[in-house]
């Protein structure tokens, strides 16, 4: 998840309910453009259990707790906390955790 670290980091930081970023906005945080598909497909941005999934942009914000809601038209995406926070550590979730717990990358 190397290349979404800053993106969870961020995500780690905010400290409310929501966080609505432009397109534009990742890049400059994970230092590359996004690939055509977040442009291009909602489905890039789905909302994947961070158990099962590989893929390392979902994880970015389902492991601390946030839900992606994309507006391609714009483009922009909000982030919203679900109240859950996923530690991988312990590879458990943590209902009504407040906290955002950083994964063990």
């Amino acid at each position: 998840m190397a290349i979404y670290n800053p993106l969870r980091d961020k995500l780690v930081a905010n400290s409310s309910a929501s966080l609505k970023l432009t397109f534009a906005d990742i890049e400059m945080l994970i230092g590359r453009s996004l690939p055509k598909s977040a442009y291009e497909y909602d489905a890039w941005w789905a909302n994947e259990d961070p158990v099962k999934t590989n893929h390392s942009h979902s994880l970015a914000w389902t492991v601390p707790g946030y839900q992606a809601e994309p507006n391609r038209l714009q483009p922009t995406v909000t982030f919203s906390a679900q109240g859950v926070a996923f530690s991988a550590k312990a590879n458990a979730y943590e209902p009504g955790s407040n906290s955002r717990t950083e994964d063990a990358s």
